[in-house]
């Protein structure tokens, strides 16, 4: 324990999560597995409902268009909690495993109980913060350009050009708000299921944990992307080679949402193992984290000792 609690460097990191993930295979992608589950039937149903003939009469047109909302709402409801859960049980039992303790998948689940709430709300928060920022400033800016454009008649080449500079500036800033705040708030997960805090709380932890440490934590999900798209590269590969022998419009569909599936049990555990060992790492360096576990393992003997009579 007191070797694995002390700063790391992001090598050390790195390598601690995939010896972790190497080590608990079957313990992680058995966690993991209600998201791409969630996200495979979803890909499932909607390949289905695209190879339905669709209805040429008004009344089923707009209920087959009521009924794909419903089923989109629906579906980005399940997979949000779906991928929350598994995020919120994979980090436990990081935790448990990182402090030298034993756990299981139905014991990681189970600590959950009484914290859906607060984990759904972080979520929810970090979701509105990161893609609703940025894409009001991007619309911003879009509008601008677009603004600008309308004003080609008086402005000649230059109003058009300034349109098209500043929709560039509003997708380029958009993408960097995204990032920006994604990374601020990368580890209220962790701070929530960890210590048990409420949403707001949080955020604010998040955003004192991730101070200094942005760039490392950026080239942690930037390799764990790249990781991701590799294997999704590969098994997409195989998709192709098999569609092409059946020549089938659904046996296509269905093998690409099992290469999705397939990719997403296999690496969503990954960037959440190594983030919670990031988490870790910044309360050991702006915390003494490691001081006070060994203290609080010292002082048990001791209440120990002094209960026996």
């Amino acid at each position: 324990m007191a070797e694995l609690l002390r700063p790391m460097s992001t090598g050390e990191l790195l390598d601690r999560a995939f010896n972790l993930y190497r080590r608990h295979f079957l313990l992680f992608v058995g966690i993991a597995l209600p998201a791409p589950f969630v996200i495979l039937l979803w890909r499932l149903f909607s390949s289905l409902a695209d190879s339905l003939p669709a209805s040429k009469s008004p009344f089923g047109a707009a209920a087959g268009a009521l009924s794909l909302t419903l089923a989109i709402i629906l579906g980005t409801l399940g997979l949000l909690f779906a991928v929350a859960l598994t995020a919120a049980a994979t980090i436990r039992a990081v935790s448990a495993l990182h402090l030298s303790k034993r756990t299981s998948i139905r014991q990681a689940y189970a600590e959950l109980r009484g914290h859906y709430r607060p984990i759904l709300s972080v979520f929810l928060s970090v979701s509105i913060r990161v893609f609703g920022g940025s894409i009001l400033l991007y619309m911003a800016f879009v509008l601008l350009g677009v603004m600008a454009a309308g004003a080609a008649s008086s402005l000649g080449t230059i109003g058009i050009v300034i349109g098209g500079v500043l929709v560039i500036a509003g997708i380029v800033g958009g993408l960097l708000a995204a990032l920006t705040l994604f990374v601020r708030y990368s580890m209220a997960v962790q701070s929530c299921v960890i210590e048990n805090l409420s949403a707001r709380q949080a955020l604010k932890r998040s955003v004192f944990l991730a101070q200094g440490s942005r760039n490392r934590i950026l080239t942690i999900y930037v390799l764990f992307s790249i990781v991701s798209g590799t294997v999704l590269g590969c098994l997409m590969f195989l998709v192709d080679m098999a569609a092409a022998v059946a020549s089938s419009t659904w046996v296509d569909a269905a093998f690409t949402a099992l290469a999705v599936f397939v990719t997403f049990l296999l690496t969503m555990p990954l960037v959440t193992v190594a983030m919670s060992l990031a988490y870790y790492d910044e309360r050991v360096r702006k915390e003494g984290f490691d001081l006070q576990v060994l203290i609080a393992a010292l002082e048990v003997p001791t209440v120990k000792t002094a209960a026996v009579p």
